[in-house]
């Protein structure tokens, strides 16, 4: 599997739109304009080297065959993995796969220190079920199941901030998810919106648009537009790496690159459809790469251990 150049490479070369671009926005894009540029530039001071990442645990969940596997192997293409498994058969995910790989170098490895401090969990689709909740439901037992097995080591006494500084220390003490990457391919359904409004009781829900290079930029904005759209509507808590949902919203429909709903596709599995009108596809998985992996994993982790004693509340 080639590897792909490193996401903080990408990251530093990103400049920005410059005043032309901008000329157009509306005065809530500007200021979001503004918002985005500025989170973008505090990333840079929190930035850490991929070996100190830390523990990290990303689940890839949505519809049966739209890309979710190629996703994954995509992530596992950075050059920032250091060691990786063998991706097959993508899309043809029938159970629940937690691949484990490692963004720390033998030669960085510290002595008894685990390897693998970075786990993308694979879930099968739910399109192929005559009942979607019947493959909806082992998922959100798995992602529920993580939190039952670290109840039982915290007796009753002890406070919520201990809790929550124990769980997001980033040590690996603990099986939680710590970001969900939710794919949508073309239209958002309804069990997609129901689905990740479960999900986000256990997990930060990070929403990406797959295959983004079968459809115009146009039409990808358009979509980022309507998902973000359905999730206000519907009260879905969203990760949006330092932005509301409604300065996301304020972006896509400025057509500003760069933040959730990601746009994604494979390198391997390309379309034509936009290469033959000379337009290059959208394509915000550097960006994704960037945020999850440098500058935003303390935070996941954070509202992840708050996830887990708000569950213990329950």
């Amino acid at each position: 599997m080639p590897k792909k150049q490193a996401a903080d490479d990408f990251a530093q070369n990103d400049q920005g739109l410059t005043d032309d671009q901008t000329e157009a926005f509306t005065p809530e894009q500007r200021t979001s304009y503004t918002r985005f540029v500025e989170v973008k530039k505090s990333r840079q001071a929190r930035r850490r080297t991929a070996a100190n990442l830390g523990s990290l645990r990303i689940s890839i969940c949505g519809d049966s065959g739209i890309g979710k596997t190629s996703l994954l192997s995509e992530l596992m293409r950075f050059s920032e993995i250091a060691s990786r498994p063998k991706m097959e058969d993508p899309d043809e995910t029938v159970s629940i796969d937690e691949l484990k790989c490692s963004t720390i170098s033998p030669a960085e490895l510290q002595n008894g220190e685990d390897p693998w401090n970075l786990v993308f969990i694979d879930t099968p689709g739910h399109g192929s079920q005559l009942d979607a909740m019947a493959a909806i439901r082992p998922i959100l037992k798995y992602h529920e199941d993580q939190f039952k097995r670290t109840t039982g080591i915290f007796t009753q006494g002890l406070s919520q901030p201990n809790i929550v500084r124990f769980v997001s220390s980033g040590s690996g003490g603990h099986t939680h998810v710590d970001a969900c990457l939710y794919c949508i391919l073309h239209r958002l359904t309804p069990v997609d919106i129901e689905f990740m409004k479960r999900l986000s009781a256990f997990v930060n829900v990070v929403p990406v648009i797959v295959k983004s290079d079968s459809i115009t930029r146009d039409q990808v904005f358009a979509l980022k537009v309507n998902i973000l759209l359905a999730l206000i509507n519907n009260d879905i808590p969203i990760y949006g790496f330092g932005l509301t949902a409604e300065e996301l919203l304020a972006l896509a429909r400025a057509k500003v690159p760069g933040s959730a709903p990601f746009a994604t596709y494979s390198s391997e599995f390309t379309s034509t459809f936009g290469r033959e009108r000379n337009v290059a596809p959208l394509n915000d998985i550097a960006d994704l790469f960037d945020v999850l992996i440098y500058s935003h994993t303390d935070d996941l982790r954070q509202l992840a251990g708050e996830k887990f004693v708000q569950w213990r509340k329950t």
